[in-house]
């Protein structure tokens, strides 16, 4: 799919209850399923106009509560299962806001949730 695609679909729901189509389960891209999980975690733990940040914990609970109801099952059961070294890195990274463009490859990030799109292709 074109990145503009992934892009455009990444607030679709798992429900069919997101934006901007109502969009539901297998009517969304994978690569979106997947962005909105990565999408919301990094809203949930950032400093918004709008949030207090949540910790990693509770970010990843409200994930888990959310798993069936916005979020694509098999994403959050991935996106649970990356190891907490990973996040403590990227936490040790935002709380050195310079570094992170320099330092923290997203690359890394996606990889690790790459056998999902592989798996559910062969559904």
């Amino acid at each position: 799919p074109l990145s503009k695609d992934v892009i455009y679909q990444h607030h679709e729901r798992w429900n069919g209850t997101g934006y901007p189509h109502g969009l539901k389960e297998s009517e969304i891209l994978i690569e979106s399923r997947i962005f909105g999980v990565v999408d919301s975690y990094d809203a949930m733990i950032s400093r918004r106009s709008y949030n207090i940040p949540q910790s990693h914990g509770e970010a990843l609970d409200e994930i888990g509560q959310n798993k069936r109801v916005l979020f694509d099952p098999d994403v959050v059961d991935a996106f649970l299962g990356i190891p907490k070294r990973f996040f403590e890195q990227l936490e040790s990274l935002q709380s050195h806001t310079r570094f992170i463009q320099d330092s923290f490859d997203p690359q890394e990030y996606l990889a690790l949730l790459i056998p999902l799109g592989q798996h559910s292709e062969e559904k």
